[in-house]
């Protein structure tokens, strides 16, 4: 494996590339991570007190309920059918029988330009995951294996916190897994979304990495205090929602009138130019949105069709 947890920092993937790389580094971290354990006793852990468990004030924090997504025929549908895989990752399966397809879980990722850390959960077969450490060079001690990355400067480490549990660090400490071993306090109203994303305040003021068509969306709540981005399903279809929480009323009220008027904005463009949404695209789905305020909450919703997935 060349490249290990480092995807999801990577520039320039587009499409199945993108997403297949991807998928291949969340399934070799959890792969990698299963092997070693921080201690003799294992206990259940909640999915909030994970997330405590990782810093996300000034980094971006993700989670992927791949269960769900598998369950709702949504997996195939975002990281194409089986069988369109890369070759390198078609012989981490054969090696290790561990297939993101089948035994990933879920997946809670902190992402930051300097350190990616993940927690997953799955089914491995621990006997063949030994050898393939084995076989990568790895150094395992005191409770946890570190292995060079392809990234300068990078090392990664990671560690099993339980029989299901696995812990991952990209990072420019040698043992920066261990971070992710310590009770944190548990992270209070974890949004309900099989995918969700937590945006911390400096990527809402830095643009220019976000796609065309989404940059009006993060001016608008660009103050706020806590944005989460999430999708999920609602009577037969999806759909895509938007959380922010600001400090007082009036500013959720101001960007819901931001958002609302560009939203008709984009709509008499396209009857301007007699052009109809279409679903496979942002316009399909930036045109269908939504927004109401709850005090100083903002909220706002987008139909997702199949096809946008896809």
């Amino acid at each position: 494996m060349e490249r290990i947890a480092d995807g999801a920092g990577g520039g320039g993937l587009t499409g199945v590339d993108a997403r297949s790389k991807w998928l291949l580094a969340v399934a070799s971290a959890a792969a990698l991570a299963g092997v070693w354990f921080f201690s003799g006793h294992e206990r259940k852990v909640s999915l909030e007190e994970l997330a405590g468990r990782l810093p996300h004030a000034d980094r971006l924090l993700a989670r992927f309920d791949v269960a769900a997504l598998r369950r709702a025929g949504l997996l195939d549908k975002l990281a194409g059918k089986a069988g369109v895989e890369e070759a390198e990752y078609k012989q981490f399966v054969a090696s290790t029988g561990f297939d993101y397809r089948t035994d990933l879980d879920s997946a809670l990722v902190a992402y930051s330009n300097a350190e990616t850390l993940f927690f997953l959960t799955g089914r491995f077969d621990w006997t063949r995951l030994r050898d393939f450490v084995a076989k990568q060079g790895g150094d395992c001690g005191g409770g946890m294996c570190r292995m060079e990355s392809s990234t300068p400067g990078r090392r990664i480490s990671f560690a099993r916190i339980n029989e299901e549990t696995l812990a991952l660090a990209s990072s420019t400490e040698a043992d920066g897994v261990r971070r992710l071993a310590s009770a944190a306090q548990p992270m209070q109203a974890m949004p309900g979304d099989p995918v969700w994303v937590l945006l911390p305040a400096p990527a809402l003021k830095d643009k220019d990495g976000l796609p065309a068509g989404t940059r009006a969306i993060a001016s608008a709540v660009e103050d706020a205090e806590r944005v989460v981005l999430g999708i999920g399903s609602k009577d037969n279809r999806f759909e895509a929602r938007l959380e922010a929480r600001f400090h007082a009323e009036q500013q959720a009220d101001a960007a819901r009138r931001q958002l609302q008027t560009t939203t008709e904005l984009l709509n008499k463009m396209l009857t301007r130019d007699k052009l109809t949404p279409n679903p496979r695209n942002l316009t399909g789905v930036l045109s269908g949105g939504h927004f109401r305020i709850e005090g100083p909450v903002l909220k706002g919703t987008w139909p997702v069709d199949p096809a946008f997935l896809e």
